[in-house]
């Protein structure tokens, strides 16, 4: 699956307005890629390659506090529907925090762009 090997935690209240995907959605998503999903509470400590996050956590609050004291990889829910409908984007615009995406995450960005 696009997801498989990954590790990854999905926060609550990505979609208030009801506008995307919610936290179930996207946990059924990822899990259907055959990505692993955890417990945000223990994303750092099982290794999560990255977090899901509402789009307002770029600006910082207690729900992501700890995961960006971490230096957790936050990304909105568009990063992973972007990662699957659309494989030749650009995920950058989809990062809220952590600087991008670097290591064995990397390598499975470019391979599913088709360039690794």
């Amino acid at each position: 699956g696009a997801f498989a090997g990954l590790t990854v935690a999905v926060l609550p209240g990505l979609a208030p307005d009801g506008a995307g995907p919610d936290k179930d959605d996207v946990e059924r998503m990822l899990t259907a890629g055959g990505a692993t999903v955890v417990p945000a509470a223990t994303a750092v400590d099982r290794g999560a390659d990255f977090v899901v996050a509402p789009p307002d956590a770029a600006a910082g609050d207690g729900r992501t506090g700890a995961l960006r004291r971490a230096k957790a990889l936050l990304v909105s829910p568009a990063f992973v529907v972007t990662w699957l409908a659309q494989p030749m984007a650009d995920l950058a615009p989809h990062v809220l925090f952590g600087g991008g995406v670097a290591g064995g995450l990397a390598v499975r960005v470019a391979a599913r762009r088709g360039s690794g």
